[in-house]
């Protein structure tokens, strides 16, 4: 989890003023917003632009799932290369 922080961290580029950075937080959003916003129920990682505050939310499964995903790839890459 801590990796997905700070790479999403690192990586961020603000859509809308095109800053590079942001402040990631773990949110949980609640049943009572989930009335009101069209989210589920799960947590969420808050990508906050340092320089604008403009901020996006990245599903806390898809994130993991990406990570899983590219973790794998990578491995299977090494793998894969022939010795030198």
């Amino acid at each position: 989890m801590r990796r997905n922080r700070e790479k999403l961290q690192s990586e961020f580029i603000c859509p809308k003023c095109r800053a590079r950075g942001a402040v990631v937080h773990e949110v949980s959003i609640g049943r009572s917003v989930t009335n009101i916003l069209p989210l589920a129920a799960n947590g969420y990682l808050a990508a906050t632009c340092s320089l604008c505050g403009y901020t996006e939310f990245y599903h806390l499964a898809v994130v993991e799932k990406e990570t899983q995903t590219a973790d794998v790839n990578q491995t299977a890459s090494s793998l894969l290369k022939e010795p030198e």
